[in-house]
This record gives structure tokens, sequence and C-alpha cells, in this order.
């Protein structure tokens, strides 16, 4: 998936935060994936225009009977959807937007980086227009806050108790969300037991890799030709929890080249939708 650039007029909103569940992946799966989007930069597939009058990723109701089959079919194609009742509360999603707000809007990059120092290898910390996507081969037009769930990474990251305690609700109820979402993509595959998947994820232990990363996508001012706010790019963990606000367009996505993209469509936010990308 990846993030267009916008006009100015809504440059200093946030555009999403998003949550990544994912197990630790080997180091081959991780080189295979950057050689797909080194393909994609070859090719011109992630530079390309997408279909507007293509049909969206489908919205699943996770309380309907037939929710099992749709995430599958859903999975198994596109590799993207939306669902809703998904049981995490509106106020809990807002408050960590809010907290998001806080911290980009209202302090200078220098403060920002003092606050959370980026560190690569823990995948933590405050990072600013400084990732490069093999897709692209340009900095992405974005600022990050990153949030690992092992309490030895995040000790000195936090920057104030307001962000801290945001991050950590959001991530638990979202956690819970993969989980049923995990569980639910299970029952189509018979050799595993139930809830493998989900117990294979924890939360603040020291072998976590659950990732919070909260985006803010600022006006793309001086950008290169070129630029997108997210190059396209594949995911390597298991579910990728998107949060979006109504009137922050910009996302969109492709089946994975492995099963034959040819083209882009437009993710847009669902009124109490999350959007759902699978690795």
């Amino acid at each position: 998936h990846r993030n267009q650039l916008r006009p100015p007029g809504k440059e200093e909103r946030m555009r999403r935060i998003l949550l990544v569940v994912c197990g630790v992946a080997a180091t081959g799966v991780l080189e295979d994936d950057v050689g797909i989007e080194r393909g994609l930069l070859e090719s011109g597939l992630g530079a390309a225009e997408a279909d507007a009058s293509a049909a969206p990723p489908p919205v699943v109701d996770l309380a309907s009977a037939d929710a099992p089959a749709k995430l599958w079919d859903a999975a198994s194609r596109l590799g993207f959807f939306t669902v809703v009742n998904h049981g995490i509360e509106e106020a809990l999603i807002e408050s960590a937007f809010e907290a998001a707000r806080d911290f980009f809007l209202n302090n200078e990059v220098d403060v920002k980086r003092s606050l959370s120092p980026y560190a690569a290898h823990l995948n933590a910390g405050y990072e600013h227009m400084s990732q490069v996507r093999p897709s692209t081969g340009l900095p992405d037009v974005k600022e990050s806050f990153q949030v690992t769930a092992r309490p030895d990474v995040m000790a000195t990251r936090w920057p104030s108790a307001t962000i801290r305690n945001a991050s950590m609700a959001l991530m638990a109820a979202a956690e819970g969300l993969a989980a049923t979402l995990m569980t639910l993509l299970e029952k189509k595959i018979p050799h595993l037991e139930a809830g493998t998947l989900a117990e294979a994820h924890t939360l603040w232990t020291n072998e976590s890799q659950v990732t919070l990363r909260m985006l803010h996508y600022p006006p793309p001012v001086e950008a290169p030709p070129g630029s997108f706010r997210a190059g396209a790019h594949t995911d390597w963990g298991c579910v990728t929890l998107l949060f979006q606000q109504p009137g922050n367009e910009g996302l969109e996505c492709a089946a994975n080249p492995r099963r034959g993209a040819t083209g882009w469509v437009p993710v847009d936010p669902v009124p109490g939708g999350v959007a759902v990308n699978v690795g």
C-alpha cells in the first residue's frame, strides 16, 4: 500500500494512526519484500495512477455470521478490507489521535527528537522525513512516532504521560481486534489449532513485536517529483490495522505483486471502520 500526496488544504490534519500487529519475520522474508518493492520502482507500478472507478476494498461486519468467509475472500484476493462492529470505542481512538496531534503540531522537530530519540534497530522513537522506500528511492513526506511494545525499548522514549497512556490503551484494544481477526481467518486453515496466531503475539514482553506508528503527513512543500507521503510497500507482519479520520483520504492499496497486482485502489475512511491489511 501507499499514501498519495494531496494538495494543501488539510495540511496540518493527522492523516492516520497505524498499528502493526506482527510476529518476528525471518531475514529471508524481509529481503524478499525489499526485492518486491524495488521491482515496483523498476516496473513503474509503484507510481501508477489509482483507478478511482474501481470498487473499494470490501467492508466486513464482524457481527455477521458470514464474517469468516468474507474475511478470507478479501484476504486471499486483495489483502485489504475494512471492518465495522469491531468493538473498539470511538472515544479511545480519538484520544490517541488527540495525543498524536498535540505531539506533532505543538513541538519543533528538534524538540520531538530529544523527547523520543529514534532507534532504527529497535523500531522505536521519533522519525522525521528520513524513511526511504525502495519503491521510490525518495524519503517519505511524513514524520512518525513509533512504539514497540517492549518495556526496555520505550522506557526513555515516551514524550509525555498523555501519549504513553493513549498509546497503550489503543494498542491493547487493537491487539484484541487483531487477535479476533486472526482467529476468524484461522478457521480456513485446517492444520492450525484455534488461537495459534493470536497467542504468538504479546504486548509489553521482551519478545513483543507489536508496533504502533503514529503518522503525521504535513504539507508536501518542495517535495521532489515522484514523492509520496508513504511510498508503495508491503508489510512484513501478520495484520496491520489502519485508523483513519474522515477527510484524510490518500491511502491506496494493490494486491501483492506475487499475485499479479495490476493497479491501485483508494482505501478511503469508512465511518466507524478500521482498515486492515494482511501480511
